[in-house]
């Protein structure tokens, strides 16, 4: 069943930070790789909504391709950045997202350039001291 957007009940339990509901929703064989109508995923969703220890599950699962990008070209790092979970991005980068700091999006924008475009001083500063100069 999907939202109007694409959205799965998945993605909503992701996004929400509902981890007994994934655990439960993955039991009954749930498609933790659907995407919605622009590309997202259940991990960019946990991303985006800073749902640490969906995050850590998801990552956990071997089901979430932690590279993943949506239709912008955003991976989880991005949508960290952007909304100031530092924890999160923090998160991603120890388990296997470092080669990931320097990816650009469609836009040419890496993940210090969106922290830089929302005003995220600590995530911006987490980023330069994984990618150094690179990032300026």
């Amino acid at each position: 069943c999907q939202s109007l957007s694409g959205g799965t009940a998945v993605m909503a339990a992701a996004q929400g930070g509902h981890l007994e509901v994934l655990k439960y929703l993955r039991s009954m064989g749930a498609d933790f790789g659907a995407r919605d109508f622009g590309a997202s995923t259940p991990f960019l969703e946990a991303a985006r909504g800073g749902r640490l220890a969906v995050i850590e599950y998801l990552a956990g699962t071997g089901k979430c391709d932690i590279a993943v990008r949506d239709s912008q070209g955003w991976t989880a790092l991005h949508w960290a950045a952007k909304n100031g979970h530092k924890e999160c991005l923090s998160l991603l980068i120890e388990t296997g997202g470092k080669d990931l700091v320097l990816k650009m999006d469609q836009d040419r924008g890496s993940c210090a350039r969106t922290a830089v475009a929302h005003g995220q001083l600590e995530c911006l500063r987490l980023l330069l001291q994984v990618g150094g100069k690179k990032l300026v």
